[in-house]
């Protein structure tokens, strides 16, 4: 999705795409958004209610930790779960003899060698060398999480924003409350199924200083030390008592275009427009750590407001219960609050959720429960390349 630093920079785009005929209209459809670049820092000595990724969350006095209950209806969830540790234990074959072998000859009549059509042919017969201690620490996991799945269990921090200070930007969304501290939690155990948001979002409407830094739960620190994503097993060097780094969050104020206008024009100037979302142009926002500040960090696509940087297709889409697809730029009722990539630097107290990777979750909530302030009803969608 383009960004640009302000209405000049976009009119200049514009032109030089040869699109003038559409600038009024896209320019209407802008959306003031915050773009945010990574820096990575000792967790402890940031004041509370930094913005930042990671590290240890800011809550208000006897908040209680966020909880994910247990699920009402687990059957199919065990069901999935169940059939992975079989699948672990009894491997089968990924294709029928006949089909393993027209493939084999194909792979045959392109030069490969015997070593190759071996290893290829074992493969997919499933009968490729196991490594048992992976196996076992997988099988745990997913033992693990069946348990996890039909009880209450803690929810993993991911960000906090101090809207208060961002608000004082120009990038800031003027539909969001500008004041308080923005909390956002993640069940990072489990399944995205499309249908249950896996975030939960807390507006807390008190200054920062009101917060009080606190511990993630012990259940969440033993899992992290057990194991990394998809089950593998933890290093003693991603032990919890050693991570120690969150990651400030470095606003840039900018206009976003709404992807939607990829797709809206007439067929003759659809590839135009098209090419002018593709390719990189100097005028877009593309902000970077400064020269010479050489701590972990960089762009990893997080943003507040403003319309999500789609992947695959509309967020505003997915996330719609009904269906209902957009049928003008812009005209949508529901809003983009806040997105985030996968990725992030070691050392990060942060824990690897099962339904994530190095894609971008988009938290989106329909205009009408913004204006009500009505956080719970965020709904969530994952997407990667």
């Amino acid at each position: 999705m383009p960004v640009f630093a302000d209405a000049q920079a976009l009119r200049e785009s514009l032109r030089k795409a040869g699109l003038n005929d559409h600038a009024r209209g896209i320019g209407a459809s802008v959306r003031p958004v915050l773009l945010f670049v990574r820096r990575q820092e000792k967790d402890d000595t940031l004041p509370v209610g930094t913005s930042k990724m990671a590290g240890n969350p800011d809550l208000p006095p006897g908040m209680p930790w966020p909880m994910r209950p247990a699920l009402a209806s687990p059957e199919r969830h065990m069901a999935q779960l169940r059939k992975q540790i079989e699948d672990i234990r009894n491997p089968r074959p990924s294709m029928s003899e006949t089909d393993i072998e027209h493939l084999l000859q194909t792979m045959r009549a392109s030069g490969a060698t015997r070593k190759d059509l071996e290893l290829m042919r074992d493969a997919l017969r499933g009968q490729t060398q196991r490594n048992p201690k992976m196996d076992a620490s997988r099988i745990a996991w997913l033992e693990a999480r069946m348990v996890a799945l039909q009880t209450e269990f803690p929810l993993a921090f991911i960000a906090q924003l101090d809207l208060g200070q961002l608000s004082a930007l120009p990038g800031f969304d003027p539909a969001l409350p500008r004041r308080g501290v923005l909390s956002i939690f993640m069940d990072a155990i489990g399944d995205d199924d499309g249908k249950t948001p896996l975030h939960r979002v807390y507006w807390h409407d008190v200054k920062p200083v009101a917060l009080r830094r606190r511990e993630w739960p012990v259940e969440l620190q033993r899992w992290s030390d057990r194991w990394t994503s998809y089950g593998h097993p933890a290093q003693p060097e991603e032990a919890w008592s050693r991570l120690a780094m969150a990651d400030r969050l470095l606003p840039h104020s900018g206009l976003s275009v709404p992807h939607h206008w990829k797709t809206a024009l007439p067929e003759h100037s659809s590839k135009a427009i098209w090419a002018w979302f593709q390719k990189p142009d100097a005028l877009q926002l593309l902000p970077r750590l400064p020269p010479g500040d050489t701590a972990p960090g960089g762009n990893f696509g997080d943003r507040l407001g403003g319309w999500p940087d789609d992947i695959q297709g509309h967020a505003e889409d997915e996330v719609d219960p009904a269906g209902r697809h957009i049928v003008a730029p812009g005209r949508t009722p529901w809003r983009h609050l806040f997105s985030y990539g996968g990725e992030y630097h070691a050392g990060a107290r942060r824990m690897d959720p099962v339904a994530s990777g190095d894609g971008n979750h988009f938290l989106m909530i329909r205009d009408e429960d913004l204006a009500r302030r009505r956080f719970e009803r965020v709904r969530d969608v994952y997407q990667s390349t």
